[in-house]
């Protein structure tokens, strides 16, 4: 299900994180303006799997359809951030349609001593605090704004709990899926210039190679 709670300007920057489904679970998709720090529209929902497509894959539809619906009110492409871990055939999806923004993280590899990118975002033991702790500070400075009931009434069950104090999460029978939404969101949307949206390029290489021989 999707949410809009304003239309956007012309030539407005914006983002979109997807935080894809795990075990049957819901999914969900943050968009956030560069230039009122709003997240605008949310996504919100079981992608279920079919006989051809996994629900991660078919998330690549909603995310693309997203990205479209955004380009026809601002005139730009917004960039999709992908949560890589669980998201890989999400971001498949989204290269075999040739979406033309694909955020591409940067990591460090070890072994090689270089910098390198990747399609998505990793969500790890790293980046994980970082974006709960980001997002926290945000919304104590008021720094962001989020309309929808629904991610704010998530982060009223979103705790620490004895067994887990460095892992906080959702408590048993709710959900945090717009939670980690908005918190990757938050982490892209300071990384973006409103000069790189304008740079639409469409990939010439369809498949990331790093996914290796399954996604090509």
């Amino acid at each position: 299900m999707y949410k809009l709670f304003r239309e956007c300007d012309k030539n407005e920057t914006t983002v979109i994180f997807v935080d894809p489904a795990e075990g049957g679970d819901y999914s969900a998709g943050v968009a956030m303006s560069k230039k009122y720090l709003d997240a605008f529209m949310v996504y919100h929902s079981k992608t279920a799997e079919t006989k051809t497509d996994i629900g991660s894959a078919s998330l690549g539809n909603e995310a693309n359809k997203m990205g479209l619906f955004i380009k026809s009110m601002t005139g730009l492409y917004p960039w999709i951030a992908v949560e890589r871990n669980t998201g890989q055939a999400t971001i498949a999806r989204l290269l075999e349609l040739e979406y033309p923004r694909i955020w591409r993280m940067k990591t460090f590899d070890l072994q090689e001593q270089k910098e390198e990118e990747r399609f998505g975002w990793t969500t790890n033991k790293k980046t994980r605090p970082l974006m709960l702790d980001g997002l926290s500070e945000a919304l104590l400075k008021r720094e962001i704004v989020v309309y929808d009931e629904d991610t704010i009434k998530e982060h009223m069950s979103f705790i620490r709990s004895e067994k887990t104090p460095h892992y906080p999460s959702a408590i048993t029978g709710k959900n945090d899926d717009r939670v980690i939404a908005l918190a990757g969101c938050w982490q892209v949307i300071q990384l973006v210039s409103n000069e790189d949206v304008n740079k639409v390029k469409v990939p010439t290489q369809m498949w990331d190679p790093s996914f290796g021989a399954t996604y090509r």
